[in-house]
């Protein structure tokens, strides 16, 4: 900006640079580069700070709902410890997985045949799991699933939006770059007032 700014104002900085080519209009050039990048970077603060925001979403979900699975889990594994054949069913016979996908996948089965099964509603009923926890949890799980799919998007719309400012950046460096080194040349006999360019 201060570049910009004294190149067009200061006198004897812009009359040295316009010998050189570096003309109102080339300079507009520049400051277009210069608007170019700062909305490319202020986009990508804003795709970033979406990103952060669903990702917070997504995670406080989660750990809720592997809060009530925990617990959750342990209770069947009482009232089915004499019966394996109903814990493989709802498959919890194994360890948790600690793939996301796969956690999501043992979770969600879990929910969903205790809450088709009235069997296993009943006897987890006289447990404190009842079937209002049980459906407040299939819902919560397609809350999660809608709250990744955000955050894939955001995160895919951020890492875009990095690419741009990247993009954006390096066309105003190599301008800025060429600029820097013509000023060098242009204010030989000036060169205190290449301090005013911040060079």
């Amino acid at each position: 900006r201060i570049r910009f700014e004294n190149a067009e104002n200061q006198p004897t900085i812009a009359e040295k640079l316009n010998e050189y080519g570096y003309t109102p209009e080339k300079l507009a050039q520049g400051k277009a580069l210069k608007a170019k990048a700062e909305e490319a970077y202020n986009l990508k603060k804003k795709e970033e700070n979406e990103s952060i925001e669903i990702f917070n979403k997504f995670e406080n979900k989660q750990k809720e709902i592997s809060e009530s699975y925990t617990k959750d889990r342990k209770i069947t594994k009482i009232a089915y410890s004499k019966t394996s054949e109903v814990l493989k069913k709802v498959g919890i016979n194994g360890a948790v997985p600690k793939s996301y996908v796969k956690w999501q996948e043992t979770v969600k089965t879990f929910y969903n045949i205790a809450k088709e099964n009235t069997e296993i509603q009943s006897k987890l009923a006289t447990l404190n799991v009842n079937i209002e926890h049980i459906t407040e949890m299939c819902n919560s799980i397609t809350e999660l699933e809608h709250l990744r799919a955000d955050y894939l998007r955001e995160k895919g719309e951020s890492q875009d939006a990095t690419n741009l400012k990247d993009k954006a950046f390096a066309e105003l460096e190599n301008w800025m770059r060429e600029f820097k080194a013509i000023a060098k040349i242009a204010l030989d006999e000036h060169s205190q007032l290449l301090e005013a360019l911040k060079i």
